[in-house]
């Protein structure tokens, strides 16, 4: 549960599961995939009301620091409502690493400086007992690369790993658009950053339906994740403690479908 609630209050006889919410930073790509994951895992993506289980998503809410700032503010309006609604278990701050172009340092401190908000958030509201908690889900460089994990194979997980960058960035190095286009395009017409744009954001394509046409494996996308943060855990060499999400290739995006399916589980 996310809160303690009165015992004195009369609930459904149904077994209650406190929904999540998700906190993205854009209104496109992350959006609409996380929209079709939700369905494929039987879960309700709609406003929280009369204790339903589902999933509520907030997207276009900017970047990092003011991302969670909005993440905090959900969270807030979703306890003055706790008469007629479940408080959240979660709230998932769905965001890329690099955002800002051609500045390293500004958005690594940019990030970190999310994740610091976070632990404080979590802090107040552990003091407060209260159980909800925040977490981030950072994909570096950008979240596609959750789609291209899906058609890796074992060898291409390796040191030295090469940092993968969205395609509008001219860094040396592998482009994901330009990866990701050879595995979901048409194979008939060359890349173009717009060709990719379009893919990854249609409504009507349905990314996560087109990664299993293509036959991309969700399973193996989980267990590449789970590597890629081992693989930079065991050559972190800085002084500094180990986050996970600074290191390019690396996704979060896997706890969010764990949590999803576990969710799902318990519904049946």
């Amino acid at each position: 549960m996310g809160f303690l609630k009165n015992e004195n209050k009369q609930m459904p006889r149904k077994k209650l599961i406190s929904p999540i919410l998700l906190v993205c930073e854009d209104s496109h790509g992350a959006v609409r995939y996380l929209e079709d994951r939700i369905e494929a895992a039987h879960l309700k993506c709609a406003k929280v009301k009369h204790f339903d289980i589902n999933v509520v998503i907030k997207g276009g809410q900017g970047q990092h620091h003011y991302l969670v700032e909005q993440a905090i503010k959900a969270l807030n309006i979703s306890l003055k409502t706790l008469e007629e609604e479940l408080p959240y278990d979660k709230i998932y701050c769905v965001m890329d690493y690099d955002i800002v172009a051609h500045d390293i340092e500004k958005s690594k401190n940019a990030v970190i400086a999310a994740d610091n908000l976070i632990k404080a958030q979590n802090k107040k509201l552990k003091t407060a007992k209260m159980l909800t908690r925040l977490q981030m889900i950072v994909s570096n460089d950008c979240f596609e690369l959750w789609y291209l994990l899906h058609f890796w194979k074992k060898e291409d997980i390796s040191l030295p790993l090469s940092p993968l960058f969205r395609p509008n960035i001219d860094i040396e190095g592998r482009k994901i658009g330009r990866e990701l286009w050879g595995k979901l395009g048409d194979s008939t017409k060359p890349y173009s950053k717009d060709r990719y744009e379009a893919l990854v954001k249609s409504k009507e394509s349905g990314i996560y339906e087109l990664i299993k046409q293509k036959g991309g494996s969700e399973k193996q996308a989980i267990i590449h994740a789970k590597r890629l943060e081992k693989l930079h855990r065991e050559n972190h060499h800085e002084t500094t403690s180990f986050l996970p999400f600074l290191h390019n290739p690396s996704t979060e995006v896997h706890l969010l479908i764990s949590k999803m399916e576990n969710m799902s589980k318990k519904m049946r």
